[in-house]
């Protein structure tokens, strides 16, 4: 908003008639408590107490941004313009004058509504009572709502010169309190300050930013898993306006709410998920076979996703980087704002029209989707008209860009840009498009609608994320995610035996969520470690071979454990000469660890004990007959005797027990295993 443009209100010189403030009074009076009601809500918004934490180290930018903001200067204009109609000494029609009025009351009137509308901003707003701009804020909602009461008070004194003093007075508070708030220099960048994960939702900001962004889905499970009871009540509290307590959380949900709460502009993505999820679910309500079509009919664009996910961060480091001047990071930004602008928003604004009832096609170019957006009404397509510069998009596309020395500034055809403000827009573009998706995923969990087979045709994209979502739930940190053909290549974090384990469940998982996948290559953090690299058609026999589809470890993943070994160049008969050391060191630990309850003939240290060797012979047979090789084979019938012996022993004597186990005891004692190459040490 220019507040240069809000001139100071008129001062009335007391020559208005009666009967001219009386046909004022008359019309605003069709609604005799309009200004009061407004007043009061305007005074409970700015003593609502905020749900969403700093997030941004840009703030007062942010807030610079408010509609809450711009909504006074809305307010300001049509209160002047009725001041000065009221004032008017020339003569006119009666009926034109009652007309004119009737017209600025009616603007009065909506710029008060829009102002209540906008004033919940302030429960999006940072808790932290010492942070000055929210400070600022609330006070500048309680004198707005001040000025509204004074209006409500100049009706009822019929406009009496006392009651227009006071209201031009606080109208002046009003504006000088938006002077304070508003701040015209634009910051480097839009930047997350240190902490600000953990002060909106209490996990470390290492744990989710280090590493490529889209995997964060599976840092974020396993930083869950180890509080879920109190990270999910303090998501609930965080997003109070977005769900209530009935609204189960999914890991698909937590991700979206976490990513809302911190986004760099929570004030426009939290009102656009708002927006977002009330569209959905009165479309859900007025038409659900409607709805859904137009919803699968969108879902293809998911693609696009990732793609520009990745040109963002390209841009992003460039900006930060001290390697290349503006001139030459200037082709960065510009290709990240047409992704941002040409992929994200306007494959949104197609899927916010099709939920409301009218479709474009898929292939619409950018001015027909803009055009489309802006004749509707409502935050959400506001949003979305209001991220979308259409010049800024063509000048980029047909090469009339260029870098400006002496500005220190982007020439955009006729339009003069700072690189910051060209980057600061797209990642504006792109927290709005974002949001949209957010409070669609809400609606989803709110409504629950029948969702057939989303997974077998969804994008790249999606089942990337269900993926890296599966990965995290079986306690797997991704940083990385790639594709090259069938090959799904993974950066994890540094794996010990255990986390082994869990990573060849999460790849298990990963087979059932995406058919596509043929192999599966998996890079440790840590440097000069083998890859760890595993094929379907294992993965596929070892969950076929599952009774129920129950795993255990570490015996179920002997054929994955063989078959990267081979993969990492091992022969067949050492790498199954390793797991039958691992077999025999897991059955008599067990039966170690369980000797007290085996002696006393406890029943359930028998069946432990017993599903330990069945599950061990299974598992070494599998991984022999898939090795291929015929003396890996006769190795592993070897040790499956020696356990058939074990398993058949089940409810004899301890010593019996003991006398069959004697010769795994050996086995173990004669093949200690060695570490695979892809641990460290």
């Amino acid at each position: 908003m220019d507040n240069e443009a809000i001139v100071p209100l008129p001062v009335w010189n007391g020559l208005a008639s009666p009967g001219r403030r009386s046909a004022v009074r008359g019309l605003l009076r069709r609604d005799p408590d309009f200004f009061v009601a407004a007043s009061e809500l305007l005074g409970d918004s700015a003593r609502t107490r905020a749900h969403i934490a700093v997030t941004s180290g840009q703030w007062r930018t942010v807030l610079a941004e408010a509609d809450l903001l711009v909504s006074w200067g809305h307010l300001h204009d049509a209160l002047a313009h009725l001041l000065e109609l009221v004032q008017e000494d020339e003569p006119q029609a009666a009926g034109n004058t009652e007309r004119r009025l009737a017209r600025a009351v009616d603007e009065l009137r909506a710029s008060v509504r829009r102002m209540v509308a906008d004033a919940d901003i302030l429960g999006f707003l940072p808790p932290e009572t010492a942070d000055p701009p929210r400070r600022g804020l609330v006070r500048y909602v309680s004198l707005v709502g001040r000025v509204v009461g004074a209006i409500a008070a100049c009706e009822k004194q019929d406009w009496s010169e006392p009651g227009w003093r006071q209201l031009i007075s606080l109208a002046g508070q009003v504006s000088a309190e938006v002077d304070q708030l508003t701040i015209n220099e634009v910051p480097a960048l839009v930047e997350v300050e240190e902490g600000a994960v953990r002060r909106a939702i209490g996990i470390d900001d290492r744990e989710l930013v280090d590493g490529q962004g889209l995997a964060f889905t599976s840092r974020l499970e396993v930083a869950w898993s180890r509080d879920e009871t109190h990270l999910d009540r303090r998501l609930r509290g965080q997003s109070a306006h977005l769900i209530d307590t009935s609204v189960v959380l999914s890991p698909s949900l937590r991700r979206h709410l976490v990513a809302l709460v911190t986004t760099s502009f929570p004030l426009v993505a939290n009102r656009v998920a708002v927006a977002a999820r009330d569209l959905v679910l009165g479309a859900l309500e007025t038409d659900e076979a409607a709805f859904m079509a137009a919803w699968e009919e969108q879902w293809a664009g998911e693609r696009m996703m990732w793609q520009g996910h990745a040109g963002f961060f390209k841009a992003h480091l460039e900006l930060e980087s001290g390697d290349r001047d503006d001139e030459h990071r200037l082709e960065s930004v510009a290709n990240a704002y047409v992704l941002a602008v040409e992929g994200d928003a306007r494959r949104t604004a197609i899927a916010a029209l099709a939920f409301a009832g009218q479709r474009l096609p898929g292939d619409s170019t950018l001015r027909p989707v803009h055009d489309a957006i802006s004749r509707r009404e409502g935050r959400l397509f506001e949003a979305l008209a209001s991220v979308i510069q259409v010049a800024w998009r063509n000048a980029i596309a047909h090469r009339d860009i260029w870098w400006d020395s002496d500005l220190g500034a982007a020439r955009l055809g006729e339009d003069v840009v700072t690189l910051e403000t060209l980057f600061m827009s797209a990642e504006r573009a792109r927290a709005v498009c974002q949001a949209f998706h957010h409070g669609v995923e809400v609606a989803f969990a709110i409504a629950k609608p029948p969702v057939r087979d989303w997974l077998t045709n969804a994008p790249e994209s999606a089942r990337n994320l269900a993926i890296l979502e599966a990965l995290g739930g079986c306690g797997i940190s991704v940083h990385d995610l790639r594709r090259s053909g069938g090959t799904l290549e993974l950066v994890v974090q540094s794996l010990d035996s255990d986390s082994f384990l869990q990573l060849c469940f999460g790849i298990i998982r990963s087979a059932e969520l995406d058919h596509g996948i043929s192999h599966w290559l998996v890079r440790q953090r840590t440097p000069n470690l083998t890859p760890i690299s595993i094929d379907r058609d294992w993965v596929e026999r070892v969950w076929a071979e599952a009774p129920e589809g129950m795993l255990r470890a570490p015996e179920d993943m002997f054929p994955l454990i063989v078959n990267a070994l081979i993969n990492s160049g091992a022969e067949p008969v050492p790498a199954v000469r390793h797991v039958i050391a691992y077999a025999a060191a897991q059955v008599t630990g067990e039966a170690s660890r369980l000797g007290e309850g085996l002696a006393a003939g406890d029943e359930r240290a028998r069946t432990s004990l017993h599903e330990c060797v069945v599950h061990c012979r299974r598992g070494l047979a599998l991984a022999a007959e898939l090795s291929g090789n015929e003396s890996a084979r006769k190795l592993a019938s070897r040790i499956d005797a020696m356990l058939a012996s074990v398993e058949a022993r089940r409810d004899g004597s301890v010593e019996s027990l003991h006398e069959v186990l004697a010769p795994v005891q050996a086995v173990f004692n004669a093949r200690r295993m060695a570490a695979p190459p892809w641990f460290q040490g």
